[in-house]
C-alpha cells in the first residue's frame, strides 16, 4: 500500500490519494518512519512482560491457600 502511495502521480495530493484508498495520512507517516527506522525487536507492548511486582510461583500458591483455607473460605 505504501508503495502505491510513494509512486502516485505529483499533482495527487496525499490526502486525496488516502481518501481514496480509505486509510489515514497518520498511518502513511507512520509507516515511513518505521520503513526508515533500523528494526530493533523491542516491542511497544508490554502485555506479556513480567511485572516486577506479581507474586512469584511460591507466593502465589501459599496466598491461594489461605484463601481456599476455612476461615477465608466463605469470603468474597
Amino acid at each position: 500500500m505504501i508503495t502505491v502511495l510513494e509512486e502516485r502521480p505529483a499533482r495527487l495530493p496525499l490526502a486525496m490519494a488516502c481518501r481514496a484508498l480509505g486509510i489515514n495520512r497518520s498511518t502513511v507517516y507512520a509507516w515511513r518512519k518505521r520503513r526508515h527506522e533500523p528494526y530493533t525487536g523491542a516491542s511497544t507492548s508490554r502485555r506479556h512482560c513480567p511485572q516486577p511486582r506479581a507474586l512469584s510461583a511460591e507466593e502465589r500458591a501459599k496466598m491461594l491457600e489461605i484463601a481456599h483455607s476455612e476461615p477465608y473460605r466463605d469470603q468474597p
